[in-house]
């Protein structure tokens, strides 16, 4: 008794035997509602009378546990471990989170996640307040990063049109795990990743791959070519939307992404207006969807 708190000898406190009491009841009463609920996650806001208060005893021992109040003795924190008690519910639930995604990828190949995923919309909309926001908490970032999913703030309304995407991310996670990253244009065994790697490098060359893509690449000792110095000719405008259109889609191209090729991009509209551009030069920007309305 003495090891739960219980004191033997009288004091002024009359209530000393009874607070002794509550704690083992509000127990008993926890161990009852994990037997019928499967866990004791009890919300402060649980209205059912059986289990009336039990969730604010239950906050009220996380937060004894979290500033290490002596009124939690080693033995109470023992009993309410041996029951399955969460101290740290945010921990928790977003580790529940992080199985969810790693179902839907087994299901679905991907992080994918549409915001109005029909079979859990909470969730949908959480993944997607999660690629839109971001989060605050660095521990809750490498949780993800550590399962592969590395989209967290970046769909801004800025930044959408030429943020890191999923897909560069998986690219790059491939490429990790080959001894030799440095793969040749031609590579038979991996052409399709060698043809990605090979894109990285043109857009670096360009002076388009952002500073992050950059730091990943160099991580893994891959060779970059020298950034190129020349004024640009018309056909590596060119080349640089059909890298953009290959990662992006026919996303807009706007200044917050690339404000030299977007006024370009505007040149050639006027020129096209003006019907100073040669016939395949016209057929070629429509062909990237540049002389449409974007």
């Amino acid at each position: 008794m003495e090891s739960i708190g219980f004191k033997w000898v009288m004091t002024r406190t009359p209530n000393n035997y009874r607070v002794v009491d509550d704690w083992l009841d509000k127990l008993a009463l926890l161990e009852d509602y994990k037997k019928e609920f499967g866990d004791c996650n009890v919300s402060q806001n649980n209205k059912n009378p059986k289990y009336k208060g039990l969730g604010k005893w239950l906050n009220d021992q996380r937060f004894n546990y979290k500033k290490k109040r002596k009124i939690l003795t080693k033995e109470r924190i023992e009993l309410l471990e041996d029951l399955g008690v969460v101290w740290d519910m945010d921990v928790y639930k977003f580790d529940q989170k992080i199985l969810e995604l790693l179902e839907y990828k087994k299901t679905h190949g991907n992080f994918e996640v549409p915001s109005n995923y029909k079979p859990n919309k909470n969730f949908g909309n959480y993944i997607y307040r999660i690629r839109t926001k971001g989060l605050k908490e660095d521990w809750k970032i490498k949780k993800l990063q550590d399962i592969g999913f590395f989209e967290i703030g970046t769909r801004t309304k800025k930044e959408k049109e030429g943020h890191v995407t999923q897909n560069w991310y998986n690219n790059l996670e491939k490429l990790k795990k080959l001894s030799n990253p440095n793969l040749p244009k031609d590579s038979k065994e991996y052409p399709k990743l060698a043809k990605w790697l090979h894109n990285q490098k043109r857009t670096f060359r360009y002076g388009r791959l952002k500073d992050e893509q950059i730091k990943e690449l160099k991580k893994l000792n891959v060779k970059l070519p020298a950034k190129s110095k020349k004024r640009k000719k018309w056909e590596e405008y060119i080349e640089i939307i059909e890298l953009f259109r290959e990662e992006y889609g026919d996303k807009k191209i706007t200044s917050e992404f690339d404000k030299e090729l977007y006024e370009w991009i505007n040149q050639q509209r006027a020129n096209y207006k003006h019907k100073s551009l040669r016939l395949e030069k016209v057929e070629k920007l429509k062909e990237l969807n540049i002389l449409q309305t974007e």
